[in-house]
């Protein structure tokens, strides 16, 4: 343990990066209360938006055990993070160009859930991830659906936080357990609303009003509407023919959409309350320094 410990230490202060938000790599984390919402296609798609505005983005496929990007965009990795984890590969060997102008950095179906890898294996993991910020504008992660750890782990350090929510009534008490999960671990970044699935006039503003009051009553903060998604038969052709929506129907409804919702991103770029933060890979590792060590350093 103390020779875990003291790496972590010493990884943490090589990772040290004071650099302007404006001037470093900004983290947009995709995430959901409960599966079958459309988290990983909203972040697919939001991905290739920020691609086609001119931004250099990386898309990481954080749904650990339960991977699937890689499928959505039609390609065949041949190392994930599951051989990083393991040792056998350096991680950036991992990176896949893709044909709609982004990174992606595949999960791997079949790797353990974040929170159950070993301390060691996480150090290898983000140690290697914070090498790739200074090559991208933008980070966009899916995490795994819930409030578990490993979600935890890829959302408090993130500077957004994109929260895809469905109008039924179970997905919206899911949604809120993962801003109570955020709020009672004093994320500080900025909160966004997808609403996905829409199917009746006003379901986009019910779902905001809902979750805004109860957030703003019980949690202390509101939450950014980015926009809505109606439900769409052509969200489900892209997954059956392996292609996102925007390479497929780039004109279709929800495409357009999810373009429309860029301006709601860039618009806050400079709202963040802390203006200057160390790279989200280092935050990372600074979560797991203090899983490890008990006096966190």
């Amino acid at each position: 343990m103390n020779d875990q410990a003291q790496m972590l230490r010493s990884m943490a202060q090589r990772q040290t990066d004071g650099r302007p938000l404006a001037a470093r790599c900004r983290v947009l984390t995709v995430t959901g209360g409960k599966g079958g919402v459309g988290k990983s296609s909203v972040a697919l798609n939001l991905a290739i938006a920020l691609g086609r505005s001119g931004e250099r983005v990386l898309l990481l496929d954080a749904d650990l055990g339960l991977a699937n990007l890689d499928l959505m965009l039609g390609v065949v990795p041949q190392r994930t993070l599951e051989d990083v984890a393991s040792g056998s590969c350096r991680l950036a060997s991992t990176v896949l160009a893709t044909d709609y102008g982004i990174d992606l950095l595949p999960g791997g179906a079949g790797v353990p859930a974040l929170a159950e890898l070993g301390s060691l294996a996480l150090v290898r993991i983000f140690g290697q991830l914070r090498e790739l910020e200074d090559g991208y504008d933008f980070i966009v992660v899916d995490t795994a659906a819930g409030i578990g750890e490993g979600v935890a782990r890829f959302t408090l350090p993130a500077d957004d936080v994109v929260l895809v929510c469905t109008p039924d009534p179970p997905a919206m008490l899911d949604a809120y357990s993962v801003l109570k999960m955020l709020c009672a671990r004093e994320f500080s970044g900025q909160l966004h609303l997808v609403v996905n699935m829409l199917r009746e006039p006003g379901e986009l503003e019910r779902t905001h009003g809902s979750l805004e009051r109860v957030t703003r009553r019980y949690l202390g903060r509101g939450i950014n509407l980015l926009g809505g998604l109606p439900y769409d038969s052509q969200m489900y052709e892209c997954t059956r023919r392996q292609l996102p929506l925007l390479g497929l129907y780039p004109q279709g409804t929800c495409a357009v959409a999810i373009s429309g919702m860029l301006p709601g991103l860039f618009g806050r770029a400079v709202q963040l309350p802390v203006l200057e933060r160390r790279g989200f890979f280092s935050r990372l590792l600074d979560g797991v320094r203090r899983a490890v060590t008990p006096d966190g350093r």
